[in-house]
């Protein structure tokens, strides 16, 4: 299973927005499943970089 959610390609450039679309598309799709261990990376232009470690 893939370990990315490609956002860009439906809906273009949403910078921050990207981690909660990335989510959903995921939830919707049925890949995560309660106990599932998330890792939410976000990254930005310069050396600002942001994770947020979750289990489901």
């Amino acid at each position: 299973m893939s370990r990315m959610e490609p956002v860009f390609q439906s809906y273009g450039n949403t910078v921050s927005a990207s981690i909660p679309l990335a989510l959903q598309q995921r939830l919707q799709s049925g890949k995560i499943h309660k106990g599932d261990k998330i890792a939410l990376l976000g990254l930005a232009a310069g050396v600002s970089v942001s994770v947020q470690l979750m289990i489901w």
